[in-house]
């Protein structure tokens, strides 16, 4: 049985328990349930809170109707009082218990499949059907775990233009939206503007293309900065349209044209102390992600990743041990030593020239401390390397 903190997707989570609430009485319509702030804003959200019940055993949320419409009614079920869910709203059954749930969720979007060389983290259907509704989607998770790859398949999966923007400290407002420059050609001034990044992505939109800008490393970024995304995150709740001002020029973002993907080590704030540099995020950019906030772990399947990236059946098996190994353990110490995706491919593409033992030696070892060393040497030296 699923249990909550499993759940890889905390934020539409929360939004659950919400819709639980709003439900436990009896059937609300969507435009009911659109219309209470404290449980969502779009159909979008709808869609994928009732989802997340659904992943529960013993809970269902069935969609009497279509969804789109604003008389179409919502109605949860539950066959098992023992769902976690309803263990931690601690609710008892409305007056004549619950009726049965039906066979299978009522909104399940279809699995993805492999595409080229990228394997589908576990919530990419999901991931896929909200950038399809041109929504807004938080990746978080350790480094190298495939928060910007996910999101480039992302954007072949629904054939949009990609634009990447790295934050960092330095990232400015001009580097985003833009800024007038002035040039000087046969001695004669010239003033332009000049677009930023985000600027470009909202203007081809805007033009009718599809555009996926990928916000890489958005802890990062100035709170100065982070502060001109509020109004594009928002969304018309009824045609999901979307407006920027640049350089005194409203522009219109017809909807799903513009789906807006941001990565960052955590959600809220780094506890950890790896990451630093990361900036605390205020509530109101935190509450725009209505296409979904979605954990990325390293992937259970690495080894398959490996291989996809041409690497070797051996080495690529017994890097995914090694990788396991050193996670585990070091969460058993509570050692924060990382051991991501992104290194072991590298390890694994160099270990096919170099051999292992070296091609671990300058990618990783000697990335570590001494006593992270300690931690991690006992488990290399007990593994079988291929020669």
């Amino acid at each position: 049985m699923a249990k909550l903190e499993e759940l890889v997707n905390v934020f539409v989570m929360s939004g659950a328990h919400k819709m639980f609430e709003a439900l436990k009485t009896g059937k609300r319509s969507s435009k009911e349930l659109v219309g209470s702030y404290r449980v969502c804003k779009t159909i979008c959200q709808v869609q994928n809170i009732a989802g997340t019940i659904n992943k529960l055993n013993g809970v269902r949320v069935v969609a009497h109707g279509n969804p789109l419409n604003d008389d179409c009614l919502w109605e949860m079920k539950m066959t098992s009082s023992a769902s976690p869910l309803v263990k931690a709203a601690t609710m008892a059954a409305p007056a004549g218990g619950w009726t049965s749930a039906p066979a299978a969720p009522t909104f399940t979007p279809a699995p993805a499949s492999k595409m080229g060389d990228y394997i589908p983290v576990p919530d990419f259907a999901w991931m896929q059907d909200a950038c399809e509704m041109g929504g807004n989607l938080f990746f978080h998770g350790p480094t190298g775990s495939g928060k910007t790859v996910t999101a480039q398949a992302l954007s072949k999966a629904i054939k949009a233009t990609f634009i990447r923007q790295n934050f960092d400290g330095e990232t400015v407002v001009d580097n985003m939206i833009g800024a007038t420059i002035v040039t000087v050609e046969d001695g004669v001034s010239i003033t332009e503007f000049k677009d930023g990044e985000l600027a470009r992505a909202c203007r081809l939109a805007a033009k009718g293309e599809r555009v996926l800008y990928l916000a890489d490393e958005v802890q990062a970024g100035k709170p100065e900065v982070l502060f001109k995304f509020h109004r594009v995150l928002e969304m018309n709740t009824r045609d999901r349209s979307r407006s920027i001002e640049i350089d005194g020029e409203e522009i219109k973002i017809p909807g799903g044209m513009l789906t807006i993907v941001a990565t960052g080590n955590s959600f809220k704030l780094d506890e950890s102390g790896l990451y630093q540099g990361s900036q605390a995020m205020n509530a109101a950019f935190l509450n725009r992600w209505e296409g979904g906030v979605y954990y990325i772990d390293y992937a259970p399947n690495e080894q398959e990743i490996l291989m996809a990236a041409g690497i070797q059946g051996q080495i690529a098996n017994v890097l995914t041990v090694m990788a396991c190994a050193i996670r585990q353990k070091a969460k058993d110490e509570s050692n924060p030593v990382i051991c991501s995706t992104r290194q072991i491919i590298a390890i694994g593409q160099k270990a096919m020239k170099w051999g292992c033992r070296k091609a671990i030696e300058l990618i990783y070892l000697n990335t570590l401390l001494s006593d992270e060393r300690k931690l991690v040497d006992p488990i290399i030296i007990s593994l079988k390397w291929p020669k």
